[in-house]
């Protein structure tokens, strides 16, 4: 069965999202009166990154052409080099959003940590787009263990970003990891609904949603991953691999078992 990896339609949302994310997501400083006993920044201090934005498009448009490699040494991991650079030795915790809403749950989450009382800062989402576009290059080229490291990157930088989740899963689902992969999908449909941009809502959610419908078929628990692929249709009814999937999935359950 066909892993649930389309790669024009993942690399289509990617660049809507970079080109509308040129400009920080982050929610205004907090209020005196909010509780924050570790200081929450929100605001990136490079300000507009246009350039940075443009060469992470022009790297998606490469690995849309089926040229992974020359984006990754063209133009990801230079964006990369630059945040390490800025960012590596920083104390504070960096993320990495994309909405205003995920600015804010990281910013509560820092200030309510009782382990860990460093200050946080939210950054624009293009930090966390380079490192998700790095992974996704690096299994375009099956170089796999390279690229769950860059995902677990952007997983650090933005642990409720649906994309990065649902790459993630795809990872273990080339490593036959069923229980792995659907805690991933499953994470990945609470991020698309809660924190996905509007835009880009219907095709986070659906890809969490095919993932767990794969998961479910590959432990022959037909019943759910039919579930699971009507949810696909009920968002987007023009959802092919869904569609496929159902029908596979009404033959599997109609084909008498092997005695």
């Amino acid at each position: 069965m066909k892993l649930v990896r389309p790669v024009a339609a993942l690399v289509g949302v990617l660049l809507f999202a970079v080109a509308s994310g040129a400009r920080s997501q982050a929610i205004p400083e907090p209020a005196a009166s909010a509780p924050a006993p570790a200081a929450a920044s929100t605001r990136d201090p490079e300000g507009a990154d246009e350039q940075r934005v443009q060469l992470l498009v022009e790297a998606s448009r490469l690995i849309a052409a089926g040229h992974a490699e020359g984006a990754l040494a063209g133009f990801i991991d230079k964006v990369i080099a630059e945040f390490e650079a800025k960012y590596a030795a920083d104390p504070r915790k960096i993320y990495s959003a994309r909405t205003r809403t995920e600015s804010l749950l990281y910013l509560l989450e820092a200030a309510n940590d009782q382990l860990d009382r460093r200050e946080a800062l939210v950054l624009s989402q293009t930090w966390v787009t380079a490192y998700y576009l790095r992974g996704y290059a690096l299994v375009e080229l099956k170089r796999l263990p390279e690229a769950q490291q860059a995902l677990e990157r952007a997983a650090a930088l933005a642990p409720r970003n649906a994309q990065v989740l649902g790459e993630l899963g795809q990872l273990a689902l080339r490593q036959r990891n069923w229980t792995k992969a659907q805690g991933l999908f499953e994470r990945a449909e609470a991020a698309a609904q809660q924190f996905a941009p509007e835009a880009t809502k219907v095709r986070e959610l659906g890809l969490a949603l095919r993932g767990q419908g794969y998961v479910a078929v590959e432990e022959k628990r037909y019943d759910d991953a039919r579930k699971f692929y009507l949810r696909c249709l009920e968002i987007n009814p023009k959802d092919a691999f869904a569609q496929a999937q159902l029908r596979f999935v009404e033959s599997a359950k109609a084909t008498p078992k092997a005695q």
